[in-house]
């Protein structure tokens, strides 16, 4: 398949676990940069392997300004449905800006 084959080449490139990431218990997210180690609430396991996707869809990078056109992306479409991971994105965002 070869979205899946963009899929895991993107995860191995940028450090991100198999699946997003959405097996684990927690994860790390680096912010200025300092890498905080959160728990992996469930929304986010049944939602970080769509927003890897759409990385890989629009061909951005993880920097800030990839992250800002993802946020955006997800605010405008069902994503927003999964209300932490709308909070996520709104201030991924408008941080990036």
């Amino acid at each position: 398949m070869i979205l899946q084959y963009h899929l895991e080449e993107f995860c191995n490139q940028n450090g991100i676990p198999k699946n997003g990431g959405s097996n684990d218990n927690t994860f790390e997210f680096n912010i200025i940069g300092r890498i905080l180690t959160l728990p992996n609430p469930m929304c986010r396991k049944r939602t970080a392997h769509i927003h890897d996707i759409e990385y890989v869809l629009f061909e951005f990078n993880t920097t800030w300004k990839g992250e800002a056109f993802i946020a955006g992306l997800e605010i405008s479409t069902s994503m927003f449905k999964h209300l932490p991971r709308g909070f996520k994105s709104l201030w991924a965002m408008g941080y990036s800006l």
